[in-house]
């Protein structure tokens, strides 16, 4: 199994579906108190759910690889957050895409606004797995010298 692919073995799927739901509730629950209320408020509370859920899913792969001692996050802990911040950068696109096209955003979003917006997320989403999957790969490996 590649290592890029190795996060999906090790993924906490309850875990990380109650924190990307439990964060798009919060954000929908706002959403209802607001009084000026457009349908770019669920597209946001939407797609913050799913950075929750590629997020915590994935700091939460990366721990149980360290427990399991995976060599390939010892090794490479880019590759390790390469396929949740891939599937995350796949589902937000789709979803700002398709706001977009039926205009739920309002007006001022534009293609490349929301290609940026997309390219941010996914950014944070590899960045922070990867330190993660760096850090506890490095603790968790037995000392040469030992």
């Amino acid at each position: 199994m590649g290592s890029s692919m190795e996060a999906w073995r090790f993924w906490p799927w309850s875990t990380a579906t109650a924190a990307g739901g439990g964060v798009a509730g919060f954000f929908v629950l706002l959403w209802l108190g607001d009084p000026a209320r457009t349908a770019g408020g669920l597209v946001a509370a939407t797609m913050n759910g799913v950075v929750l859920f590629f997020l915590v899913g994935g700091i939460f792969a990366a721990f149980r690889a360290a427990e399991q001692r995976s060599r390939s996050l010892a090794d490479h802990p880019w590759r390790f957050a390469l396929a949740p911040a891939v599937a995350a950068l796949v589902v937000l696109l789709a979803l700002r895409m398709t706001a977009l096209a039926l205009r739920l955003d309002g007006p001022w979003r534009t293609v490349p606004d929301s290609l940026l917006d997309v390219g941010g997320r996914s950014l944070v989403v590899f960045v922070v797995i990867a330190a993660v999957a760096g850090r506890s790969g490095r603790r968790r490996r037995p000392s040469p010298y030992r």
